[in-house]
């Protein structure tokens, strides 16, 4: 996680999140249980090596006072939330059956969605904490 201000008015959050992709994953599984059962044995290492590497996932979300909240994505999907739009930031959980997994999220005005910050990295709660912290500042100083 990076934190960068540009000026008192913006900031960038930054996070590089290196992860095995569930499709990855996927394929890891499939890799192994042919390795299990002695077959294609050359192939076998190969296929460890293709479908195990790690992707490196970046995005980043910057906030400028009074003006709005801009995220990117990985595959440099940019959207612009307007700061007049923005009713709060939270820090929320995801549960599943095993995890527990902290999410960033916008609050929009007349809108029951929720707009997930950092929607395809995963990152601690103290990293989230810290940049709900000093996000805020900026979107309370707007309101």
């Amino acid at each position: 996680m990076q934190i960068e201000r540009i000026s008192d008015e913006t900031l960038l959050f930054t996070i590089r999140n290196p992860q095995i992709k569930s499709r990855n994953l996927i394929w890891f599984s499939v890799a192994i249980a042919v390795m299990l059962v002695n077959f294609y044995l050359i192939f076998v290492p190969v296929l460890l090596y293709i479908f195990s590497r790690s992707t490196l996932e970046l995005e980043s979300m910057t906030i400028m006072q009074n003006i709005g909240v801009q995220l990117t994505t990985r595959n440099k999907r940019t959207r612009f939330i307007e700061m007049s739009k923005v009713l709060d930031l939270v820090v929320i959980e995801h549960l599943t059956i095993f995890t527990v997994e902290p999410y960033l999220a916008l609050l929009l005005k007349d809108s029951e969605k929720l707009i997930v910050c950092f929607p395809e990295s995963t990152t601690s709660c103290k990293n989230l904490t810290e940049i709900w912290r000093e996000s805020r500042k900026l979107i309370n100083a707007t309101a």
